[in-house]
């Protein structure tokens, strides 16, 4: 009797359960060289997040808040009203003034007013006079930088900037950037208006910034974490994770006697 050896193999391919089907190599091949890449990014970007110490990426360990002037504790109450009223009026009758701080500006003892649940000063009032302190220039911007900058080294360059770079994105403009000649090249982003430090950039941050940016994907702005080219990746890393475990589900899953595909082959 002739037996046509094609038709007994397409016989056996079609008896194969669904896991078993040699096509799961080809696909898991493929989907792995689309998503490697990426897949690589994730994995090296994710090692970088854990061995860097956070607070050397925020700069931690080169700002420095100066200390509190000296005030009378007895006018503290009354002069802290006195400075949300001043600068409520001076904003043009903005509310909802949160709290006032006692801090230093170049030397001098000023209320930080803070609105809602700003973290920068909505501005300052000078303690002792109870006058609205005017916007900056960059002599006092570079003066500030100094005040909260902890390391000895100098600074290389004061400049006013009206359009935000990259490392500043979000960040209120115009702005004051005063960058130190250290070897972390520390930058602090000074407010006009506040005198507050509202960003502090260093290398450690810029290089976690670009293992962020890799790591969501995001080229352009680095912060979108939620866009199609991401959910896109994490849909075929998830393939690739799948055909991969049925490919080692086929080579680990010992067959038992008399049960295989050709068990019945004369």
């Amino acid at each position: 009797m002739t037996v046509d050896v094609g038709v007994e193999k397409r016989t056996r391919m079609q008896r194969r359960p669904l896991w078993r089907h040699p096509k799961w190599t080809k696909a898991h091949r493929w989907i792995t060289l689309i998503v490697g890449v990426q897949l690589l990014c994730w994995i090296v970007s994710g090692a970088v997040f854990v061995f860097n110490d956070i607070d050397n990426v925020h700069g931690d360990y080169e700002f420095e808040r100066p200390i509190a002037a000296a005030v009378d504790p007895g006018l503290l109450g009354a002069r802290a009203r006195r400075a949300a009223a001043a600068l409520t009026a001076a904003s043009g009758g903005i509310g909802g003034v949160s709290k006032v701080v006692l801090t230093t500006r170049m030397g001098r003892p000023v209320f930080a007013v803070y609105q809602g649940n700003a973290r920068t000063p909505l501005g300052f009032v000078d303690a002792e006079t109870g006058t609205v302190v005017g916007p900056i220039q960059a002599a006092q911007a570079e003066g500030i930088a100094k005040a909260h900058y902890k390391g000895s080294a100098g600074v290389r360059s004061v400049r006013w900037l009206e359009a935000a770079p990259l490392e500043y994105r979000g960040g209120p403009l115009p702005v004051y950037r005063v960058d130190f000649d250290d070897s972390k090249h520390t930058s602090f982003f000074i407010s006009p208006e506040s005198g507050a430090v509202v960003m502090r950039r260093n290398r450690p941050w810029r290089i976690f910034d670009f293992f962020w940016m890799l790591h969501t994907m995001d080229y352009a702005n680095r912060d979108d974490f939620n866009h199609r080219l991401i959910r896109t990746a994490a849909v075929l890393a998830a393939l690739a994770g799948l055909s991969g475990a049925v490919l080692l589900f086929q080579r680990f899953l010992p067959l038992r006697r008399g049960r295989g595909p050709d068990s019945n082959r004369a």
